[in-house]
């Protein structure tokens, strides 16, 4: 491997610009586990009987979590370190497995094929990039002084690691996939389904233009139902938990630790003559820029600070979206369209529309009389977020909301309660409640208010303090009671679960609810959003799931069949009736709510404008007769009438001219999936331990 020897140097400034690249992939190779192996070592879990070390899992862990915080330029907090852990655990195991598997096929890559790689005439594109000259080209003469330089080998022989991970990879895919093909048939119709068009006339009665007063169900409907489909409600055994969550978040503490930091910044900024830019590369947690913000784009503390500010004054520390702010007002502007601050009450109407539009009329006249819009904002609204803020939607500008609502925003004055509108929502009853046109040019040092230490042990112990309680003391209902926690239920879940619902993955979890008992109460488990301490309150043994828990679903099912059974009998008299007259707009004389209409330019694989997803009517349309009405056509949203205008030919030219790119990206994507799909297999049926929970709390 004289060769090899001779190409493990690189001259200092490559190391620097390449090292980076494979921090991340040499943890996990070979030549650097038996580094993190020494004696004494706890395992933090095994992968098909393969141990992996709690110092293997942290310099993963410590590599990715530096590399994510230098691209995005921010400390993570506590939630996205805990989620960070688990996706190095992913790929700790995913690495794992597939070097299991390369060395049960033999799969080798040879010290030549590497050679080849890096000597060859196009090296990795990652290695080129290093040496791309002033006319954009890749410098070969200075490439091949560079590896060949005696001054380090280090980095060289990582990249020769790297690169042999990645073609034993590519090897186990080509290995995986051969057999994989795509025929004429397929190409084809790819091809079809992208580039064969359509334009048609339709009728289309759909399943929510049948009002649920139409529509009865009784417990004959359900009982029946539940007893057809009984095999779509057998479980295996599953369980369910109450559980108290201690959630991450900054304390009051904290802020005011922000606070006081910022505000001695400010005191210095008064009596210093450096810049305020030095001030806010030096303490800002964003980097320097002016920013031209409008009352859009900031928090209504920071509006207030600097209306009331002169230009050229500095004002802070100031709540703002990014924690807290000190902010030099540079200039302010007026913009040219205005931004209006409003709140709205929202009735959702279908099209049983009559009854919703005497509903948002009634309020209307309630405020009017003199009833509070907040209080019938959280009472009445359908738009729940805004609702509970008493109905305040906050600042907003020209685009940012549906064009009928701007419009009339637009019209109202400041304070008056506007008669109901009409949009694609509902019925809006809306109160403008401020106007302006500025816009502030802006320099600004902000610092976001972080979990401390402090605030996190704080948390730990007392979720410790609340799990030993109850375990030993008390119950989990009078201890939660006695310090005000909110005790969250999850719905039956089983083993096989993708997750825990409202607590997400999280193996331990999982391990200590279908080991313990009814009743048993955790310890503490760490969740990305913070800490929790768990009950097992249902067992549900194997079986069927008894049908008082599913008969909400089934009632909505039996519903929808039943409008989809009554939208059948209202299209085959549209029919009856179109076919006779030959007038589409007749379809209404049966069903006023019928939607006429026409569309152009659908494809087999594309949504069809004015219809939706109907992959039955697209079928329909590919091959239909034209300008023939087309009998009922069921499919999921509805039932159809359909008379096809014009259809495109099939270009057999441009079919030849991408014949073969549709091939490779056909082919790619089936070899994509399948290696997905064969990776997912492994996982599943691989024996994996996850000790993390052991350490780290």
């Amino acid at each position: 491997m004289g060769t090899m020897a001779r190409m493990r140097n690189l001259a200092p400034w490559f190391i620097i610009g390449v090292g980076g690249i494979f921090v991340l992939f040499m943890v996990l190779s070979d030549s650097n586990v038996s580094q993190l192996v020494s004696g004494g070592e706890k395992y933090i879990g095994e992968i098909n009987g393969t141990e992996i070390t709690y110092q293997q899992f942290s310099a993963l862990y410590e590599n990715y979590k530096q590399t994510r915080e230098e691209q995005t330029g921010t400390e993570l907090d506590e939630g996205q370190l805990e989620r960070l852990r688990d996706e190095v655990w992913d790929a700790l195991v995913t690495q794992e497995l597939l070097k299991q598997k390369i060395e049960d096929y033999n799969i080798t890559v040879t010290d030549d094929e590497i050679i080849g790689i890096i000597m060859g005439p196009n090296p990795p594109e990652f290695l080129k990039q290093n040496f791309i000259d002033s006319t954009g080209q890749f410098n070969r003469e200075m490439y091949d002084m560079a590896i060949t330089d005696p001054r380090n080998q280090d980095i060289l022989i990582q990249i020769e690691e790297q690169l042999k991970q990645q073609k034993l990879q590519e090897k186990l895919q080509s290995y995986l996939t051969a057999t994989i093909t795509v025929s004429e048939a397929e190409i084809r119709r790819a091809f079809i389904e992208q580039t064969l068009k359509m334009n048609a006339q339709f009728i289309s009665v759909q399943v929510n233009m049948i009002p649920d007063s139409l529509i009865a169900v009784n417990d004959n409907d359900i009982q029946e139902y539940y007893d057809r489909h009984l095999e779509e409600y057998s479980v295996d055994e599953q369980r369910a938990l109450r559980y108290i969550l201690f959630n991450y978040g900054p304390s009051k503490k904290d802020s005011i630790a922000v606070v006081k930091d910022l505000t001695n910044v400010l005191n210095k900024l008064q009596s210093d003559t450096s810049t305020f830019k030095t001030y806010v590369e030096i303490y800002s947690d964003n980097p320097y820029k002016k920013d031209t913000l409008s009352v859009t784009q900031l928090h209504p503390a920071s509006i207030k600070a600097l209306r009331s500010t002169q230009v050229g004054g500095i004002v802070g520390p100031v709540v703002s979206y990014d924690g807290y702010a000190i902010y030099k007002l540079d200039r302010k502007l007026t913009s040219p369209d205005p931004f209006i601050k409003a709140s709205h009450i929202l009735i959702s109407a279908t099209s049983d529309d009559e009854s919703f539009k005497k509903e948002a009329d009634d309020i209307y006249n309630q405020l009017i009389n003199g009833a509070d819009f907040e209080t019938l904002a959280k009472e009445k609204s359908a738009d729940s977020y805004s609702g509970s803020k008493g109905g305040d939607l906050g600042w907003f500008g020209k685009g940012m909301m549906i064009e009928e609502f701007w419009q009339a925003c637009l019209s109202a004055k400041v304070g008056e309660i506007q008669k109901p509108i009409k949009t694609m929502y509902g019925y809006h009853i809306i109160k403008v409640t401020e106007r302006s046109n500025e816009k502030f040019i802006v320099e600004k040092i902000t610092n976001k208010v972080k979990v401390s230490n402090r605030t996190y042990d704080s948390l730990y112990n007392s979720a410790s303090d609340f799990s030993y309680l109850v375990q030993n003391e008390t119950t989990f209902d009078e201890e939660a009671k006695l310090s005000n926690y909110e005790i969250v239920e999850t719905p039956p879940f089983g083993k096989d679960a993708q997750g825990i619902p409202g607590l997400g993955t999280n193996k331990a979890i999982m391990n200590f609810t279908f080991e313990n008992d009814l009743g048993s109460v955790s310890d503490v488990f760490r969740i990305p959003d913070g800490f929790v301490v768990i009950q097992i309150s249902q067992v549900i043994e194997k079986g069927h799931q008894p049908l008082e828990q599913v008969k909400a679903s089934i009632e909505n099912i039996v519903k929808r069949e039943k409008k989809i059974e009554k939208i059948k009998v209202i299209m085959n008299d549209i029919y009856s009736k179109v076919k006779q007259s030959g007038n589409l707009n007749d379809a209404k004389t049966i069903f006023k709510d019928a939607k006429i209409d026409t569309t152009s330019g659908f494809t087999l694989a594309g949504v069809i404008d004015g219809i939706g997803n109907e992959f039955a009517v697209a079928k329909y349309a590919s091959n239909a007769e034209l300008n023939k009405l087309s009998e009922p056509i069921h499919g999921f949203w509805g039932s159809y009438l359909i008379k096809v205008t014009k259809r495109s030919e099939i270009d057999e030219d441009l079919y030849k001219a991408q014949r073969n790119l549709m091939r490779d990206q056909l082919l790619m994507t089936k070899k994509q999936v399948y290696f997905s799909q064969w990776l997912e297999s492994i996982k599943n049926e691989a024996d994996i331990v996850d000790n993390r929970y052991l350490f780290f709390r």
